[in-house]
């Protein structure tokens, strides 16, 4: 059982539910997880409260199977009456894409059981590799050198192998594109705060300006986010001088000179 602060893709899932209030024009969203009395407890809500014992019939609730059993419900606050006509059929496609998220947290449990079990079987081939040499080593006496034998045998052994490689280039490359995307969101989040741009439009300027420079978009990000910065700077400098207030800078990227 995973409470909702550790529950991976739980943004998108509000995200989802989010959108499904909205489109819908219901009033609420709330997903729950069954405990192990069978019960469901509630993970997190937003909008009119939804009871737990989610009996309240202007409630619409859809299961979210884990291993083929209900591990969760999502459900949502109809108002009476229904603002929105075909509230079910957009609350229905909205809810198959939940499903999906929801049960995409397998897939990541299961890719954790097998990086578990690579390096599980790794430590057991390593240990068997320097054991039984060491055991040969021991039961023939005529190498009078059998240590140095056995350290540069051990020193071999040892060395990372093909698997681990492979997961710490995929983990660098991982962490790599999360960093552009948490620069990038900085990034857009300037721009609709300074412009009346919306995320769209925001992430086409980026892209815009990326290629015009023909520079990777964590750069062009990056740029903004330093023209924020020096701008905030120039900003307080004059404020303890002068008492000015803070202004306005249009951003421009290289490709707009």
């Amino acid at each position: 059982m995973k409470n909702w602060e550790s529950r991976p893709f739980r943004d998108s899932l509000s995200a989802l539910a989010l959108m499904g209030t909205r489109w819908a024009s219901v009033d609420g969203y709330a997903f729950f997880e069954k405990s192990g009395n069978g019960l469901f407890r509630r993970l997190t809500s937003c909008g009119l409260p939804i009871p737990d014992d989610l009996l309240d019939r202007n409630i619409v609730q859809y299961p979210l199977p884990a291993n083929t059993l209900t591990e969760g419900v999502v459900a949502f606050a109809i108002p009476v009456p229904p603002k929105c006509p075909d509230f079910r059929e957009r609350l229905d496609q909205v809810a198959e894409m939940i499903r999906l998220v929801w049960g995409a947290t397998e897939s990541i449990d299961r890719g954790s059981e097998l990086v578990d079990r690579v390096r599980n079987l790794e430590a057991q081939l390593l240990d068997a590799k320097i054991a039984d040499r060491v055991r040969g080593l021991l039961e023939n006496r005529e190498d009078s050198d059998f240590v140095t034998v056995i350290a540069q045998h051990v020193q071999r052994v040892l060395r990372p192998p093909d698997s681990r490689r492979i997961l710490e280039k995929a983990l660098a490359d991982l962490e790599e594109e999360l960093a552009e995307r948490h620069t990038t969101a900085l990034a857009k989040t300037i721009l609709r705060s300074k412009t009346s741009m919306t995320e769209g439009q925001a992430h086409a300027y980026l892209r815009t300006l990326s290629r015009r420079s023909r520079r990777r978009l964590k750069d062009v990000a990056m740029e903004i986010i330093e023209q924020q910065n020096d701008q905030r700077r120039q900003d307080n400098a004059m404020s303890l001088t002068s008492g000015c207030v803070p202004r306005n800078q249009h951003f421009r990227g290289r490709g707009d000179r």
